[in-house]
């Protein structure tokens, strides 16, 4: 009898791996947008408890490249991405306290999606005490257009993407690259963050994935 019903369920699991896979991820897809709505009350109310219980309530005043910004709220983390409320704009994600690299926003909506920067790909910016050179981040790897040419230095997002000049000018870096290895500089998860708005925001719609 257990053997039976074990099978079933085996059957069932692979019926449905596979009307995922042939489906192009779709409803595994679905099943995340469903959860991710119906999980957002319950972020609301343990946002209620946690002020409930703070003895003394903090105000959190934000200053990034001398403009004011605004904090949003970290809810949850997971192993390539983080979920911040009321995320309804596109850009790079910020520590407003360290000033470091978090990640990019990859869906926004009232519980919007940010990927973390080391599981994602981009160009980057290498810059030495002498040399610049430019080279491409994947998987904990930089890719050098000449790996036999002598390059190291700190690691910066690259100046052709959005805000990349700006952090290399406030030293914002990723890590070092040096004797041909990168060494990451692995942020620790903020309470809060800021959003470096992208360029485009305000010339196209923003598909708002969590309304």
């Amino acid at each position: 009898m257990r053997t039976n019903i074990l099978a079933t369920v085996a059957i069932i699991l692979l019926l449905i791996l596979s009307l995922d896979v042939f489906s192009n991820n779709s409803l595994s897809k679905f099943v995340a947008e469903v959860l991710t709505k119906v999980s957002f009350p319950f972020y609301g109310y343990r946002e209620k408890l946690e002020n409930f219980f703070e003895k003394y309530p903090s105000i959190l005043h934000v200053t990034l490249f001398s403009e004011n910004a605004k904090a949003l709220t970290v809810l949850s983390e997971d192993i390539k991405g983080l979920y911040v409320r009321n995320l309804h704009e596109k850009g790079l994600v910020i520590d407003p306290l360290s000033k470091q690299l978090i990640g990019f926003v990859e869906r926004t909506g009232k519980i919007g999606y940010v990927r973390k920067w080391w599981v994602s790909e981009f160009p980057v910016t290498i810059e030495g005490t002498e040399t610049r050179a430019v080279g491409f981040y994947r998987k904990f790897r930089i890719e050098v257009p000449d790996p036999y040419v002598d390059i190291g230095g700190k690691v910066y997002l690259a100046d052709s993407e959005e805000y990349g000049r700006l952090m290399r000018l406030y030293n914002i870096s990723i890590g070092v690259f040096k004797n041909g290895y990168f060494l990451p500089k692995i942020p620790t998860i903020p309470k809060y963050v800021v959003i470096l708005p992208s360029y485009h925001n305000g010339s196209r719609k923003q598909e708002e994935g969590g309304k």
